[in-house]
């Protein structure tokens, strides 16, 4: 089965550019849950939020499907996200290039 889902930094950009008041913050693991400032609250709430969003939709598909799966995360950002996905998981950055190229050399 394969399910794919947008990615971090495009969850992050689209609150960016369509809430005035926020400006861009760096991406990175949270200290808390709950942030002291509003790039700390806004990259909680974009990793605990991204990773409960994979969690959630993995949870809903094995029990629609009655089967078990593995979630694997590709790009640059799947670090911040890896360490609070439940189980079974594999984290392949450059998957996104190696069928690229498999592509490229079947032209």
């Amino acid at each position: 089965m394969v399910w794919f889902a947008h990615g971090l930094k495009t969850s992050v950009n689209a609150l960016i550019n369509n809430a005035s008041q926020l400006s861009n913050f760096p991406l990175g693991n949270p200290k808390n849950m709950i942030g002291m400032d509003p790039p700390e609250c806004i990259n909680a709430g974009a990793i605990y939020g991204h990773s409960s969003m994979i969690n959630g939709l993995k949870a809903r598909i094995e029990k629609e499907t009655g089967s078990k799966y593995t979630v694997v995360l590709t790009g640059g950002n799947s670090d911040y996200v890896k360490d609070y996905i439940d189980k079974d998981i594999i984290v392949d950055q450059n998957l996104i290039f190696y069928g690229l190229n498999e592509l490229y050399k079947n032209i």
